[in-house]
């Protein structure tokens, strides 16, 4: 999982884009170029930005906003993943189930909006728990999640894991 950036006051932009825009997989930012320049929303590619993959109304003012709002955080898989990680794994403790994959989920967007909101806190940005003219609602989204190796806490035995990278 990469770690949020940290995002100086002047550039509160960021933040919106974050929750206007797509956070893509690591494929999909290897091939940027393929991205589309616009949505069938309106939203443009933003380009040299901190973030990922950015998309944003063009000319938009974000200045009303003094507060920020922080929803829940959604996580999707990468298209069958479980099916993927599970065709390799010989030992059925080490198989994956909708359970475990249901756990990573709540724990990641736990864990994400945790760290998210501190840095927004850090960057000088007021949280706001209720909405209002002010408040920039903001939904960050992890999509393609892609994990390299799961503990599911059945292993009853001595294991060694060897990974040829780190995801």
């Amino acid at each position: 999982m990469n770690r949020p950036h940290t995002v100086g006051k002047s550039t509160i932009a960021a933040i919106i884009l974050l929750s206007m825009g797509v956070i893509a997989s690591g494929a999909a930012v290897a091939a940027q170029k393929q991205l589309p320049e616009t949505t069938k929303e309106g939203l443009k590619l933003v380009k040299q930005t901190k973030t990922r993959v950015v998309y944003m109304l063009p000319d938009t003012d974000l200045s009303q906003y003094t507060k920020v709002a922080i929803l829940d955080v959604p996580v999707a898989f990468k298209k069958n993943w479980e099916r993927d990680y599970n065709r390799d794994e010989i030992s059925l403790e080490r198989r994956v189930t909708d359970n475990d994959m249901d756990r990573i989920k709540k724990q990641l967007a736990a864990d994400f909006k945790k760290v998210f909101t501190q840095e927004v806190e850090k960057a000088g940005h007021e949280i706001s728990t209720v909405t209002g003219t002010d408040v920039l609602i903001l939904r960050p989204a992890i999509l393609n999640l892609d994990v390299a190796s799961v503990d599911t806490g059945r292993d009853t035995g001595m294991s060694r894991s060897y990974v040829e990278n780190l995801g």
